[in-house]
């Protein structure tokens, strides 16, 4: 299931996720609800598979922005 898979790389990522999404391109912006976010984050319940997958997606827009602000994320290596 997506879910489980995503509800996993949440889980072993939760710091850096939470560094991303909180001090990125969308929190600075005002884009995203930093509070429900953060709710998220710290819910640890292993019925959020559907949450965890909204932040997976909103990572993948914050990498987006930030490959055209020309910042490549700390940790994670550039795409080829």
């Amino acid at each position: 299931r997506p879910d489980s898979f995503c509800a996993e790389i949440v889980d072993t990522r939760r710091r850096e996720i939470r560094d991303r999404l909180l001090d990125g391109h969308l929190a600075r912006n005002s884009l995203v609800d930093i509070e429900a976010i953060e709710r998220a984050l710290d819910n640890r319940a292993p019925n959020m598979g559907v949450e965890k997958v909204r932040l997976l997606t909103l990572l993948e827009v914050e990498a987006w922005a930030s490959s055209w602000s020309g910042q490549i994320p700390q940790g994670l290596p550039p795409r080829a």
